[in-house]
């Protein structure tokens, strides 16, 4: 009777147990700032359970690919390669699982200067940049085999702000989709505004129509402020800016498909004029926004109910943390610190939203962008 009941028992135990080691390792994809000689891109398996890596593949031939974006199967990458002048360029890459090879699809100009920031339409159909030294935005159609089409639609933006180093003329830092899709927002480190343009998701190839009219809606934030990074709540009623000269946090109502501002929060407390990046817990319980130039480090704020931001903490770094991730079972916070060359591995209290530092870094010339693959 035993040995019947093994026979089933076994392998139920294996296949639960085989279940659990596929949903405790995710694939992150890392961009950098790097010569073409250099794996500027790298994949590595990351252990949700203990903080592990290992290394799956890089690729090589992409000057400075700082911002790296994958697709939803992470089968396709988009990089954009960060130069500023006729090098500009935004880049499609095949995942080759079962070779584990990355292989450069095509490049095409973005002619719009050091492209930044990369992302993908909600239909899968278009490939967009933010150009920050052009003060552009390039909007690119995705062929059928994950390249990108050089159809490409450049909208251009104007304007200033009181900074007259920082702030001479517009820069395109960050573009990103609200929630349901209809809007872009697209945030301009150099004139102090938020451009707001109206989604048309039924385009599937023409990149002038795919943002209806190309004109856009001005949304102004404090002068000086230096808009860089926004993120959504997980309930979509709430926005969240880091502002990059300020070190402010706005925080936005998003109601009637528009941001209206409701608070001002200090994040960087030093005022260095070096804020970078912002995320939110897969909790939605906690934000955290990344600070550099001087005590460089994470700040961590507490969401009310009411969608308003407490500081609660900051937890220093390496140096130079420009970009960062949190696992997508929140158990981990991962900070690229560009200066110091390594990603930096910090434990996360969901319950507090506190970290820890794991010291399981790993050596990255130059890393700049981390983007975790969730496939379950």
């Amino acid at each position: 009777m035993f040995k019947k009941a093994s026979l089933v028992i076994f392998p139920l135990l294996s296949f639960f147990l085989l279940s659990c080691a596929r949903q405790d390792r995710v694939e992150v994809v890392l961009g950098s700032y790097s010569s073409q000689k250099e794996e500027g891109i790298k994949l590595y398996s990351f252990d949700q359970n203990n903080g592990s890596w290992s290394y799956i593949a890089g690729a090589r031939g992409i000057p400075n690919p700082s911002y790296v974006v994958p697709d939803p199967c992470g089968n396709i990458f988009y990089a954009v390669g960060e130069l500023n002048g006729s090098g500009a360029c935004a880049n499609a890459l095949s995942y080759d699982r079962k070779n584990r090879e990355i292989k450069l699809l095509n490049s095409v100009p973005t002619y719009g200067a050091d492209p930044c920031n990369i992302i993908i339409s909600p239909n899968g159909k278009f490939v967009l940049t933010s150009n920050y030294s052009g003060g552009s935005i390039t909007i690119f159609p995705v062929k059928k085999d994950g390249s990108l089409s050089d159809e490409s639609h450049l909208i251009q933006f104007g304007g200033s702000g009181p900074d007259t180093i920082r702030q001479a003329t517009s820069h395109i830092h960050c573009i990103a989709f609200s929630p349901d899709s209809t809007r872009l927002f697209a945030d301009d480190l150099g004139a102090d505004k938020i451009h707001e343009f109206t989604v048309n998701n039924q385009v599937v190839d023409d990149a002038a129509s795919f943002l209806i009219g190309n004109k856009a809606t001005d949304i102004k934030v404090a002068a000086g402020s230096g808009p860089r990074h926004i993120t959504f709540g997980i309930n979509g009623e709430y926005a969240y800016l880091i502002n990059e000269l300020s070190g402010n946090v706005i925080t936005f109502r998003y109601a009637d498909s528009t941001l209206r501002a409701v608070q001002y929060i200090l994040a960087d407390s030093s005022r260095a004029g070096g804020s970078a990046d912002i995320h939110i817990s897969p909790d939605g319980k906690f934000l955290y926004t990344s600070h550099r130039l001087k005590d460089d480090g994470i700040s961590i704020f507490r969401i009310k109910s009411d969608g308003l931001l407490v500081k609660i903490g900051y937890q220093p770094t390496l140096v130079h943390p420009r970009n960062f991730a949190i696992s997508p079972n929140g158990k981990f916070l991962l900070v690229a610190c560009r200066d110091s060359n390594v990603i930096q591995v910090f434990k996360r209290n969901p319950a507090t939203g506190m970290l820890t530092d794991m010291h399981k870094n790993i050596t990255m010339n130059k890393p700049s962008c981390i983007r975790f693959i969730d496939r379950d």
